[in-house]
């Protein structure tokens, strides 16, 4: 039997995929509305990588609080349906509620993106679900205060759960939180920080990973 009980998710990226076109697209229409431009590969780094506000505010010279409610108001739902879809292998999360395992979400996307996404994966998967934000009373990722909530939801302290991500911010959030990281790596980008506590290419490992 399995010491953890819980498993948590991060959302985009690691249960829901988001063609990087609509993240390029909607990166530059953000930092063009301050007169920058930025290539693929500043896409990539805003989208997979930690210290995205860092990034805006060194690399482009743009106010973190100027650029957030300009890049939130472009990136909207009805854009998601067109560029989102679920990853064909969280068809194995319904194997791990059959096992006894209780699930939950803890993602840093807008309230109303997280719950069209969370609708093509199964809301009826999950146990809980956070939306890390301020605005909702939960500090941003990679501060351990959403993955605490969720723990408190579910009644499980930190060494009972693992935490699924596919970027640095995610290993950071879960080794601040004291939870097991683990690191979905699918390829779509060269991941490049902290040494994760596990890596796996796919969600389909996690079952005999969690025996």
């Amino acid at each position: 039997m399995s010491k953890y009980k819980a498993i948590l998710f991060d959302l985009d990226g690691t249960l829901v995929s988001t063609n990087i076109s609509l993240i390029h697209h909607l990166f530059n229409q953000a930092v063009s509305k301050f007169g920058k431009t930025a290539s693929v590969e500043d896409c990539k780094r805003f989208w997979f990588f930690n210290g995205r506000t860092d990034f805006i505010k060194n690399h482009f010279g743009i106010s973190p609080s100027d650029f957030w409610p300009v890049y939130g108001a472009l990136d909207t739902v009805d854009l998601r349906k067109k560029h989102a879809k679920a990853y064909p292998d969280v068809s194995s999360l319904h194997q791990l509620k059959s096992q006894g395992f209780k699930l939950g979400i803890v993602t840093g996307a807008k309230d109303d993106i997280a719950e069209y996404e969370i609708g093509l994966v199964g809301r009826a998967l999950f146990d809980s679900v956070i939306v890390a934000h301020p605005n909702l009373g939960v500090a941003f990722k990679p501060h351990p205060q959403g993955i605490e909530n969720c723990l408190k939801m579910l009644g499980f302290s930190n060494n009972q759960a693992v935490y699924i991500g596919n970027a640095d911010e995610d290993v950071v959030f879960a080794k601040n939180a004291g939870v097991l990281d683990i690191l979905v790596d699918r390829g779509e980008y060269v991941y490049s920080g902290p040494e994760p506590s596990h890596k796996i290419s796919h969600l389909y490992e996690l079952e005999n990973f969690l025996r």
